[in-house]
């Protein structure tokens, strides 16, 4: 049974939108009118963010085009579930600016927050009718017009009004909680990794186990082993900061070749579409890479500087706007890389240290980031991944670093994964008593 046969309670009617509501779309200002004087002009994303900054119209126009505190408001061209949709103004008066309807409506027939909640309870159907693409969505006049609203009784809509914002507020409570949580976990991982970084993880372990091979003559045999493989091994000035005595500092470049892809050009149709996976910066994050978004030809490795890395290295983007560069993951399956990114090799004599290596990208993301250079969209370069210092232990105690941190973590992921299902499970009941109250089943006992 759809909503328009579902039976209502006794008084309850359906009313067509445009029946019942005028909706006066805002006006289309200029950019050449904007203004820093005057009363602030309402646009799209000032109806979901207070801290939107304003354009200001400092000339006249007819009231239709003005909002006032408490003025009921309607986003018909936007992003679904976020502007699109039903806003109560808070601000100041002000002019309204296109693709926005303010609502008008008679006292006697609906409450405003009860009509907000109803014109919102038919967002899915708006969005069905919205045109548009994809993440935006706008509706027209005519649609809205022909649409359905559930009206009860004025005094039966304050109710309901009422008891959704008690039920908001006790959700917005418990969701703050929530969130306050999730900041504690993320504040207990970072600490988890500094203190692994540190030697504070371990300095128990230290106290019960004998150092057979310290960290600094185990970059000693790796340096050795590049020299003689011709591999360049960079100087740069490490810290003085003390250690753990078995620990020693060093850089990435000491340890492992780091090297990069290419892109094979584009208009070679015949360069992609092939079985080597290839892999973009934009594609780097935390975790582990399975699979491509992409894939390149053999041809395509042979005649340009693409190369194919195996399972197990570490791939560190070094473009990539956002929160991208900087970021870690390691390969699961052998791929080709863009410029974009640094891969991390490892040997048959270096594998041990994959592990403790992803680690400590994970533990110095802000750190490495802050390397980069450039203007509008800042790099990091190979040097700068080479060169980056960092504390190294003794290989068996890189062991039980990771031991302890994957263990601390998992129980760390775990809270997480009960934390986010109570999200879900609040966003889930929010839904659940919307439709209650639309169906007439919400009372001081179900809320």
């Amino acid at each position: 049974m759809n909503a328009e046969e579902r039976i209502l309670p006794p008084g309850w009617t359906r009313k067509k939108l445009g029946d019942v509501l005028g909706l006066q779309n805002g006006y289309a200002f200029k950019q050449a009118e904007w203004a820093r004087t005057g009363k602030p002009i309402i646009r799209i994303q000032n109806l979901n963010s207070r801290s939107a900054s304003h354009n200001y119209y400092g000339g006249i126009l007819p009231d239709k085009f003005s909002a006032k505190p408490g003025d009921l408001l309607f986003a018909w061209s936007g992003t679904p579930g976020t502007s699109f949709g039903a806003h109560v103004w808070s601000g100041p008066d002000a002019w309204i600016n296109q693709h926005i309807f303010r609502v008008d409506f008679s006292e006697r027939d609906f409450d405003r927050d009860y009509l907000k909640l109803a014109l919102n309870y038919n967002l899915g159907d708006y969005i069905a009718e919205a045109q548009g693409g994809v993440g935006l969505a706008h509706i027209t006049k005519a649609k809205l017009n022909d649409s359905l609203l559930i009206a009860p009784p004025v005094s039966i809509q304050r109710s309901i009004a009422r008891l959704i914002a008690d039920f908001n507020s006790k959700r917005a409570d418990v969701s703050e909680h929530l969130d306050a949580a999730l900041r504690a976990i993320e504040q207990f991982r970072r600490a988890v990794l500094a203190a692994a970084c540190s030697g504070r993880l371990t300095t128990d372990w230290r106290e019960s186990h004998a150092v057979t091979t310290s960290a600094h003559d185990l970059v000693k045999a790796i340096e050795l082993r590049h020299l003689r493989s011709r591999f360049k091994v960079h100087s740069v000035e490490l810290p003085k900061d003390s250690l753990p005595t078995s620990w020693c500092w060093t850089t990435v470049g000491s340890l492992v070749d780091v090297a990069t892809g290419a892109t094979p050009l584009r208009r070679r149709a015949d360069y992609y579409g092939g079985t080597i996976p290839w892999v973009t910066s934009g594609a780097v994050n935390a975790g582990l890479i399975q699979e491509a978004a992409e894939n390149i030809t053999e041809l395509a490795i042979r005649e340009t500087n693409a190369k194919i890395f195996p399972a197990g290295t570490l791939l560190v983007a070094m473009y990539g706007e956002g929160q991208t560069r900087g970021r870690v993951a390691e390969l699961g399956i052998s791929a080709a890389t863009n410029q974009a990114v640094a891969a991390l090799l490892f040997d048959n004599a270096t594998e041990y240290l994959q592990p403790y290596l992803k680690l400590f990208f994970l533990e110095n993301y802000e750190r490495i980031r802050a390397l980069s250079f450039g203007g509008v969209q800042p790099n990091l370069s190979l040097g700068a991944i080479r060169d980056t210092v960092l504390p190294l232990p003794p290989k068996d105690e890189q062991g039980e670093i990771v031991r302890r941190v994957d263990q601390l973590l998992e129980t760390a992921n775990g809270l997480k994964g009960r934390i986010d299902a109570a999200s879900w499970s609040i966003d889930r009941s929010s839904q659940a008593i919307l439709t209650k109250a639309f169906r007439g089943e919400l009372s001081e006992k179900t809320a």
